[in-house]
């Protein structure tokens, strides 16, 4: 077979009768070995570099199928947690309204207005972990974005304090914030 590849030998006829003329033509070619090595060197260079170029294919289409199956994965993560955080943040708020509404009476006892400031606090807690769980697995997913916007430094201590306020009704420790009101932000 292999003297078949490198060896070519044709011979045609051509017929002039009406010329009285007969001729014939043949063409033979052999291969000498350093040509058969460079075309078997080129033959196998281009294989070798056919599976390359295919398995680089394999390796790149299989790493975006990953690539995709992750996104959908984070995707869904996300709606799901979205999904509980709405879930459990519709009750807290409640919580949160009524209370805030049975703080608001002038016929309750000391006691019970330190319970209420409980409920409150405990309530916005809850909403701070069902938040900061939601922030956390966008974070982890890519997908969190951070807004830069201006804040009154004084106003957001301010309501730091307040937000603590009904804790230290409740506990020994206090939150004490010290700031100088002529503080200037650049």
């Amino acid at each position: 077979m292999l003297n078949n590849f490198n060896l070519y030998n044709k011979n045609t006829f051509f017929d002039l009768p009406t010329l009285d003329k007969y001729y014939s033509i043949s063409a033979d070619f052999d291969l000498k070995w350093q040509e058969e090595y460079i075309l078997f060197l080129t033959l196998l260079f281009i294989t070798v570099l056919g599976f390359f170029t295919s398995y680089s294919l394999y390796r790149h289409l299989k790493m975006k199928q990953k690539s995709d199956l992750d996104k959908v994965e984070n995707d869904l993560r996300i709606a799901i947690l979205s999904s509980i955080n709405h879930e459990i943040r519709t009750p807290i708020n409640a919580v949160i309204y009524f209370s805030e509404a049975l703080k608001e009476q002038a016929s309750l006892t000391h006691e019970t207005q330190e319970l209420v400031e409980s409920i409150i606090w405990s309530a916005n807690m809850l909403n701070s972990v069902a938040e900061n769980t939601l922030n956390y697995s966008c974070s982890e997913a890519g997908q969190l974005t951070l807004n830069n916007t201006p804040t009154k430094l004084l106003t957001l201590l301010n309501q730091i304090k307040e937000y603590y306020s009904s804790y230290t009704l409740k506990s020994k420790k206090r939150l004490v914030i010290h700031c100088d009101h002529q503080l200037v932000i650049f």
